[in-house]
């Protein structure tokens, strides 16, 4: 999909390290050499575009090098921070986003007569998960804050991404707990009614037979 590609090059082998050695070249469609492949499916991430990338002798003019020689590693570097805020932001809003459709889903769905939501064990669960979200926003809010002043350093995007990704992940399986648990109380409560009812059926035909046996 794209016109133009970033590429990263080694251009120092003989660097003192390989980070040393690293530098950013544009590389735009149709240059000799340069092939789009297709689009790869992916489990996540759609709307991101993922394609695989054919480079074949490519011979580039200096013009092409983005930023100094070999300062590649550094660029990359100086945008870390922002790149994980990024993850973070978006593991925060897939938590709020599991979280109201779980809460949407309890309110909808009724067992003993009233709504799953009002079961007080459901209800500390999503307290305690609304909780952590909204602690979770705050932090994230925060770095949103420090980054717009370029003050963001990587150690905080750092534990951005990681406090963030990882509730992301225990959010999800502790809602998935929930839902499977209310899912489990009504069938429970079906067939307790389907059972009780074959129950009453079995003794009034019980009761009618007795009765006709007397008769006779």
């Amino acid at each position: 999909m794209s016109d133009v590609v970033i590429v990263v090059d080694v251009t120092n082998p003989t660097a003192k390290t390989a980070a040393h050695g690293i530098s950013l070249f544009l590389v735009e469609e149709g240059m000799k050499g340069f092939i789009k492949g297709k689009k790869l499916k992916k489990m996540g991430l759609k709307a991101q575009y993922t394609a695989e990338l054919f480079f074949e002798d490519v011979r580039l003019p200096k013009s092409a090098l983005l930023g100094q020689e070999n300062r590649g590693f550094y660029y990359l570097m100086n945008e870390l921070p922002q790149e994980r805020l990024l993850i973070g932001i978006m593991a925060m809003a897939s938590c709020e986003y599991l979280f109201e459709e779980t809460r949407k889903y309890v309110k909808e769905r009724k067992a003993f007569g009233k709504t799953l939501s009002k079961l007080q064990v459901i209800q500390h669960k999503l307290a305690e998960i609304k909780t952590e979200t909204a602690i979770g926003r705050a932090f994230m809010d925060q770095c949103l804050e420090i980054h717009n002043t370029r003050g963001l350093d990587s150690s905080t995007a750092s534990m951005a991404k990681y406090w963030a990704s990882d509730l992301q992940n225990k959010v999800a399986d502790r809602l998935a707990i929930i839902v499977v648990a209310a899912v489990v109380v009504v069938v429970v409560v079906v067939v307790v009614v389907v059972v009780v009812g074959l129950v009453v059926v079995i003794v009034v035909v019980v009761e009618v037979i007795v009765v006709e046996g007397e008769e006779e």
